[in-house]
Formats: structure tokens, sequence, C-alpha cells
């Protein structure tokens, strides 16, 4: 009787071990796949920052790019006036550059263009600090 729950004792006691090496082998697999998931967290956290760095850098750009086109607006405005002339209705339909102070625009240092006098270039697109990025 003895020797039979001893029997028993040693037959449960595997079961027993059985399960624990059970319970071990999956707990490894579940700390596997939480690994896992942190190098996944992880990396979409390094994607996430730089999705922002480029939208702020692109931000930036779009700011830079709309400064040169008005830059731009100003230079044809200058031109068109100049070919066009003051007389020839020109304001009305530039009133945004005059707003915006056309200045010595048209001018032969401060002094108007007359009929037939040739415009240089730094009459139509003046040459300055802020003019060298381009």
């Amino acid at each position: 009787q003895t020797s039979g729950a001893f029997g028993e004792m040693v037959a449960s006691s595997r079961k027993v071990a059985d399960l624990v090496a059970e319970i071990a082998a999956a707990s490894g697999d579940q700390a596997q796949g939480i690994q896992q998931v942190n190098a996944a967290v992880s990396e979409m956290d390094k994607v996430t920052q730089q999705n922002a760095a480029n939208a702020q850098e692109s931000a930036s750009a779009s700011e830079e790019l709309s400064a040169q086109a008005e830059q731009m607006q100003s230079m044809v405005d200058r031109l068109v006036r100049l070919v066009e002339g003051p007389s020839a209705g020109a304001r009305g339909q530039h009133a945004a550059y005059e707003a915006k102070g056309a200045g010595e625009m048209g001018t032969d240092k401060g002094r108007p263009l007359s009929i037939g006098t040739a415009a240089t270039a730094d009459d139509v697109f003046p040459l300055s600090a802020d003019m060298d990025q381009f």
C-alpha cells in the first residue's frame, strides 16, 4: 500500500513537473512576444518623430516658398509697371503693388524714367542683400 502511494506521488510529481515545464515554455514565448511588441512600439515612435520633423521642415519650406513667391510677384509687378508706365492704367490694376510701396520702381535714382529711356536691370530687379538667396 505504501509502495502504491509512493508510485502515485511519483506520477503526480511528474505531471506537476510537466505542467511547470509547459508554463515555463509559455512564459518564454510570452516574453519573446512582449519584446517584439516593445521593438515595434519603439520603431513606431522613431517613425512618428521623423514624421514630425518632416512636417516641421515642410512647413518651413512652405513659408520660404511663400516669401519667395511674394518677392517674385513684386518683381513682376515692377516689370509690368515699368513696361506699362504709370499712365497706362496700371495703377488700378496693380493697387496691391502700390500698397506694398512701389518705392523706386520706374525711377532713375529717384527721378522718373522718361519715355525712350532704357531701363537697367537694377531698375526692374534691384539687387539687395535680401535677394542673395536667389
